[in-house]
């Protein structure tokens, strides 16, 4: 079995807008429990199981199906990555960055690399340095947190991402350019072949070169520097008023195969928008239509906005998605990229997965 991405996506039923049901984790464990190690398909039934454990958020189960594959296979690098995404999340992080460091080893991402200067081992100083975006963009605005750690290091940073973080990612002030993914050939990361760098990096592996061991890691300051001017401009654009500002995102990526259990309605807001002096902004700026229908005025304010800005040919990026959560008090989401922005600007914020995976259980 090729990982945990096609388990998930044949468990979740994507395409299908559903998440898998308890019951259907439960028994792929089970199974797992009572396999013949011996088995020709034992360690399909291992990825399996470890797949079903992760959405329940049993990390052990998850690591002891994960153990029996390396046991079969110790050069997994697959499994040597998704066990180290299961030790991060039980709080093991010194070995849990270790492992996920595994995953620049397997093939898919080494064909991304093709070309590329030498890998950092997170030691060495140079000239230059080129980071890339190898993850989500939420991962990637919250790696960015060490941008300016690298940046003493080496003379040239260099980083390549998605064209909607592009923006955001030039106001951290550390980067001598800002390269958005742009006519690819025969890898993703095909535009940055050629440039003149001692070494690659991966955006997420910057946690672990630089710490990131901590279940609560040294706080820093906002790294993301934005224009007071755009801030002012959003606040007068929006209309808010002297009230309390909430921003409240229900909704990720639903190409993703967690999203069925991050994602949530827009009308589990309902008790917290009655309480009085409280005023709600929707940062879903692709929302269904009347989707947010149950909220206030402001339900749909960053989606006419997004819409607004596209027709004038200036396309809404996550610029200006930051200088919206900047004019909040307070930050209400699900596990997204509203979520590490808002972290990265120092806005109080609350994630909601779990209230999102609670309403799953009751599926």
């Amino acid at each position: 079995m090729a990982g945990f991405d096609e388990s998930w996506s044949r468990l979740a039923g994507i395409g299908e807008g559903r998440a898998p049901r308890e019951a259907t984790l439960v028994d792929r464990i089970v199974v797992a429990g009572e396999a013949d190690p011996s088995a020709g398909n034992y360690k399909d039934v291992m990825w399996s199981a470890a797949s079903a454990a992760d959405w329940l958020g049993r990390h052990q189960t998850a690591l002891r199906s994960l153990d029996a594959v390396l046991q079969i296979d110790p050069d997994d690098h697959q499994a040597h990555y998704e066990r180290g995404l299961q030790l991060l999340m039980a709080g093991k992080f010194p070995e849990g960055w270790t492992e996920y460091s595994r995953l620049y080893q397997t093939p898919k991402q080494v064909r991304k690399v093709d070309g590329f200067p030498p890998p950092w081992d997170g030691k060495a100083d140079g000239e230059g340095i080129l980071v890339f975006s190898d993850q989500g963009d939420g991962d990637a605005i919250m790696a960015l947190r060490y941008a300016r750690e690298l940046k003493k290091r080496f003379g040239r940073v260099i980083f390549n991402c998605d064209p909607n973080l592009a923006d955001l990612a030039k106001t951290i002030g550390c980067f001598e350019e800002v390269i958005p993914f742009l006519g690819f050939s025969g890898s993703k990361y095909g535009s940055i072949k050629g440039l003149e760098c001692d070494y690659h990096v991966p955006v997420m592996a910057l946690p672990g070169h630089f710490g990131a061991f901590a279940p609560d890691p040294p706080s820093l300051p906002p790294y993301f520097t934005l224009d007071p001017a755009l801030v002012a401009n959003m606040q007068r654009e929006l209309r808010f008023s002297e009230g309390y500002r909430v921003g409240v995102a229900w909704r990720g990526n639903s190409g993703t195969p967690r999203d069925p259990v991050r994602s949530f309605d827009a009308e589990e807001f309902l008790p917290l928008a009655a309480v009085p002096g409280v005023e709600f902004f929707s940062l879903q700026w692709e929302s269904g239509d009347g989707e947010a229908d149950c909220l206030n005025v402001h339900g749909k304010e960053i989606y006419r906005l997004a819409r607004s800005r596209n027709r004038r040919g200036i396309p809404w990026t996550f610029l200006d998605t930051a200088a919206f959560v900047a004019s909040l008090d307070l930050v209400i989401t699900c596990d997204s990229a509203i979520a590490h922005i808002a972290g990265a600007l120092d806005v109080p914020t609350w994630v909601a997965e779990e209230m999102a995976v609670e309403l799953w259980r009751r599926v």
